[in-house]
């Protein structure tokens, strides 16, 4: 495996575990409104932020948590004769490394202590099913296994169960409780994946705790071939996000697609997500109707900012009250300019 992979990977897990990514909209509500945002109080404001970001960002914490246990847990068994390890201390040499120490307390969890930004953090793993392909690495096993579930929690951040399946029909996962002895990934070159992945318990925004209980289901289609690679994942997230006086129903679906050239050095990614979510605060119903955003970039710069487009109705009450928009127009080589419901007269919600 390689160390740049989980490099990603654990940049990721900062934005995403940690909740420190801009996109984390939700946001304790404050005093009062913001004046520039149509007289909507502020605890609404906020809960219409949640309800936009809430479901991308719960897909990709399901989503990164399998990845990241499974790579834990074979760090762990690695370092413990190749014998599948669920418990112990698993400790990070270097801030940023993909390099760890193990000992084999506590014996009920794993512990996996990491450096982010030169302060320490840490997780709780509880693992109640690890039954998949054990016959290399944790790529491998994170795409087939036919059970992984698991209690992954931060302390005053959150405390979550995932349940996932994930694999391709006719092939059979092996599940032996020794890990194969080559570390180096043994998947295909090419195919598609079926997952299907349950997310429940808490997560604290800004002081506010959230209980979930979330379905992400859906593909992914990779192939390699020589310096072209293709990645196409297109899934779905439905579900409930609940807090005292707020109440999130989640419809989405969405779907990024991402060619490589190695030799070029040049990765064209679009990404497409449609929402219709519901959120009601304090007794205010509002609704997302017919979010559709598709964006295009060449190596994480916008290209024909003509393709890309943002759409929606937020209603309230029934009634139409703002539309998506970009906060300015997408520009050749420009990053991405943000997102906003636009409430008309100067006014708008950033998203």
């Amino acid at each position: 495996m390689t160390c740049f992979r989980h490099l990603t990977l654990f940049a990721l897990l900062t934005l995403i575990f940690l909740g420190c990514g801009d996109r984390d909209r939700v946001t304790d509500p404050g005093p009062g409104p913001d004046p520039d945002s149509g007289g909507i109080p502020a605890a609404e404001q906020a809960g219409i932020q949640s309800a936009f970001s809430a479901g991308d960002l719960s897909r990709e914490f399901a989503t990164e948590a399998v990845e990241a246990v499974a790579f834990w847990v074979f760090a762990a068994s690695f370092q413990n004769n190749n014998t599948v390890t669920i418990n112990g201390t698993l400790t990070q040499t270097a801030e940023g490394s993909d390099e760890f120490t193990w000992v084999n307390t506590p014996g009920d969890r794993l512990l996996v202590d990491l450096t982010v930004n030169g302060s320490p953090v840490r997780f709780e793993v509880t693992v109640s099913a690890f039954e998949g392909d054990l016959s290399s690495d944790s790529d491998n096993f994170k795409d087939f296994h036919s059970n992984f579930a698991f209690r992954i929690v931060r302390q005053g951040q959150f405390d979550a169960t995932v349940a996932s399946q994930s694999g391709t029909p006719g092939r059979p996962a092996r599940t032996s409780g020794r890990l194969g002895e080559q570390r180096e990934a043994t998947s295909p070159a090419a195919g598609t994946v079926a997952f299907v992945r349950s997310l429940t318990g808490t997560r604290v925004f800004g002081g506010i705790t959230y209980t979930a209980n979330l379905t992400v289901q859906g593909t992914s289609f990779f192939e390699v071939d020589g310096q072209f690679a293709e990645l196409d994942r297109r899934d779905g997230i439905t579900g409930t996000l609940t807090a005292a006086g707020i109440a999130l129903q989640i419809s989405e679906t969405s779907r990024g697609h991402i060619l490589s050239n190695a030799g070029e050095g040049r990765t064209v990614a679009n990404h497409f997500r449609n929402a219709d979510n519901q959120i009601s605060v304090n007794g205010v119903s509002y609704e997302m109707s017919q979010v559709a955003i598709q964006t295009e970039t060449v190596n994480g710069k916008i290209s024909e900012p003509d393709f890309w487009n943002a759409s929606g109705t937020l209603r309230r009450g029934g009634a139409a009250i703002g539309a998506l928009r970009f906060r300015s127009p997408p520009a050749l080589g420009g990053d991405h300019p943000g997102l906003i419901w636009d409430l008309g007269e100067g006014q708008s919600i950033p998203l």
